[in-house]
């Protein structure tokens, strides 16, 4: 199920990357349209270094976006009330970065004497950083109704050496292990260094504690048992997780009406 959900958002992922691609190489060809027009006539003027240029300071933008998604998926999940001052951050720091690293690339390259160059400044916050500034803006967006809204609330644990993001709904329940959770789900175990109390103020109202160990997703809920003093709640899956005493009585009513359908 996580691998099936992790290739789901690998595929849009990808498509938002090419449209992204796409648009950033429909605006490289108009620019050098642009640039022949205006100085094709020069002798001093190289269509390969405008060429070269063109491809550093506007399609280069392509390889940041990826940290950008993920950026946005991360901030989204740990401050979603906040993603819009989030994403307003990932904005300004992802033109700031990407005009030093182009700069500096330029530089290197030989086309500037010096590292700050305010002619390429002005020239790359009147053109590029405003079509850079809408693909990020874009991604943003895209993060925020394709990812959050289809898959809700996210969670990122690790599964041996591999760091996970995986929505809650596939989580059925939580167990407290010293300063570690370990997230179950319907054939993983994912494991999270956090505690329950902070887990269960992230996840509420979808997910309930029951006793001072678990935290139970409350659609996994069908059922309860009791055996003398205990009680358990049954899940979806057939497992049986016992009821703290604090927790005592335990009502599943308003959990049956939603959760016994098949």
């Amino acid at each position: 199920m996580i691998m099936g959900y992790q290739q789901d958002w690998v595929k849009r992922e990808r498509k938002f990357f090419l449209w992204s691609a796409l648009f950033l190489t429909i605006v490289f060809v108009i620019a050098m349209v642009q640039n022949i027009i205006r100085y094709g006539m020069s002798e001093t003027y190289s269509p390969w270094r405008s060429i070269t240029y063109l491809l550093i300071s506007l399609v280069l933008f392509i390889a940041f976006l990826p940290t950008i998604l993920e950026t946005a998926k991360r901030a989204l999940d740990r401050y979603p009330r906040y993603f819009g001052w989030s994403a307003t951050a990932i904005t300004i720091a992802s033109i700031l970065v990407f005009y030093v690293c182009s700069g500096l690339l330029m530089y290197i390259l030989g086309f500037f004497d010096e590292f700050f160059n305010i002619r390429y400044a002005r020239q790359y916050f009147g053109r590029e950083a405003l079509f850079h500034m809408l693909l990020v803006v874009g991604a943003c967006v895209y993060v925020y109704f394709s990812y959050q809204k289809k898959v809700g609330k996210l969670v990122e644990g690790s599964i041996g050496r591999k760091s996970v993001t995986i929505p809650s709904e596939l989580i059925r329940w939580i167990e407290a292990d010293d300063h570690y959770l370990k997230l179950y789900t319907e054939d993983s175990q994912l494991v999270k260094r956090s505690s329950l109390e902070r887990m269960a103020d992230e996840l509420e109202p979808d997910f309930i504690r029951i006793h001072r160990k678990y935290l139970v997703n409350s659609s996994q809920i069908i059922g309860k048992e009791r055996e003398q003093r205990d009680e358990f709640l049954i899940l979806k899956g057939g497992q049986r997780l016992k009821v703290g005493r604090s927790f005592q009585p335990f009502d599943i009513v308003p959990y049956l009406s939603k959760n016994s359908k098949p």
